[in-house]
């Protein structure tokens, strides 16, 4: 049995709050994405592409086009923490990005 991917349509289904808003964006990827599952090589049904796997994209492009601006890596990481979310903590910007 061959397994295809799922459509736009139905993982809205399985996923999207009532209440929802849809926001769509061109963007051009310049890093590749992978998607995955938790199970090795099989594609998960609901997160083709882990909110997590993009965050950690932009943050390693934040800190590509930022870091130069830092005098030492303890700076760099603190304000990194602050809007990424850290190891130990949950920020509102790391939140907001999910």
């Amino acid at each position: 049995m061959e397994n295809k991917a799922p459509t736009y349509a139905s993982l809205l289904k399985l996923r999207r709050p009532p209440d929802a808003a849809e926001i769509a964006l061109p963007i051009e990827v310049v890093t590749p994405i992978l998607g995955g599952s938790p199970q090795t090589r099989t594609i998960d049904a609901v997160d083709i592409i882990r909110a997590a796997t993009i965050r950690g994209h932009l943050r390693l492009w934040w800190r590509a086009l930022y870091a130069h601006q830092y005098d030492c890596p303890t700076a760099l990481y603190k304000d990194e923490s602050e809007r990424w979310g850290g190891r130990q903590t949950s920020t509102a910007a790391a939140r907001r990005s999910r």
